[in-house]
């Protein structure tokens, strides 16, 4: 059973969504972004416009560190030739809406070797589980390039459950995390562990529910998405209490074709 109590937090007034449309943007405080000087986004296969729309908004980007050991320049160039087809019937068609995530996808491989020149770095790593890099290492690498108040952004499927590794000793250098949860559906006994280290620093400010992945008989998404802001940023005066979702204006579904969730945490 999740528990709610973890869940409860407070609404900042300046959220704004940033990255992708659809499946790939995440929600977070305008201000707290601003105070951030480096980005490390866990997960990113062929998407990362997150990490590099969130660096626009900082005052000074150190570095953008991305880790998947899945994408590569050669798995990139075969997609974006597998999309072709795809792309041109797409465009005979006037399908605006398709044609956009395949122009997505053919670029990748330009977008890939672009990277470094935005201040990024690809670590062919995996990050959490059993055996991948922790937070903290990924949090001394920022440091190590010049950053020191990172933005954490964590979708790595499932592996999310073995990553944060003494939140205390990192914190302090982590103004923001984003953290996309999986398969609560099976145990929500991982879930609720990882939220109680995360929440003696932390507060949540938004959680997105997946809308393709449904909700539990709770309510609660399957798949949420959850951004913290670190306590000490937050007004003193300003209590966690459960919150309605979606956000109007902010919130957006996993699928053009899908409905939002609506729930409360």
């Amino acid at each position: 059973m999740i528990n709610r109590e973890l869940t409860k937090g407070v609404r900042p007034v300046d959220l704004i969504r940033i990255g992708r449309a659809f499946d790939g943007g995440y929600v977070v405080p305008r201000s707290v972004l601003s105070l951030c000087d480096a980005v490390v986004g866990l997960g990113v296969k062929d998407d990362w416009t997150f990490e590099t729309t969130a660096s626009t908004h900082m005052h000074a980007c150190r570095c953008i560190h991305l880790y998947d050991p899945s994408t590569s320049l050669a798995w990139l160039c075969y997609r974006a030739i597998g999309v072709l087809p795809k792309l041109f019937v797409h465009s005979l068609l006037l399908d605006a809406r398709r044609l956009q995530n395949d122009v997505h996808r053919a670029m990748a491989p330009v977008r890939y070797m672009l990277l470094r020149r935005q201040g990024g770095t690809h670590f062919q790593e995996w990050a959490g589980g059993e055996g991948g890099v922790k937070a903290s290492e990924t949090i001394r690498r920022a440091q190590a390039a010049g950053g020191s108040a990172v933005l954490l952004k964590v979708d790595i499927e499932g592996a999310e459950y073995g990553l944060f590794d003494d939140v205390n000793a990192w914190a302090g250098n982590v103004p923001l995390v984003v953290v996309e949860f999986h398969g609560l559906g099976e145990n929500a006994g991982p879930f609720n562990s990882v939220l109680r280290d995360l929440t003696k620093c932390y507060t949540p400010v938004h959680i997105h529910g997946n809308s393709g992945a449904g909700q539990l008989a709770c309510g609660f998404p399957c798949v949420p998405e959850i951004t913290f802001v670190r306590s000490d940023l937050i007004a003193a005066a300003t209590s966690r209490r459960s919150l309605h979702y979606p956000v109007a204006g902010v919130d957006q579904p996993s699928h053009r074709d899908q409905l939002e969730l609506a729930f409360e945490a």
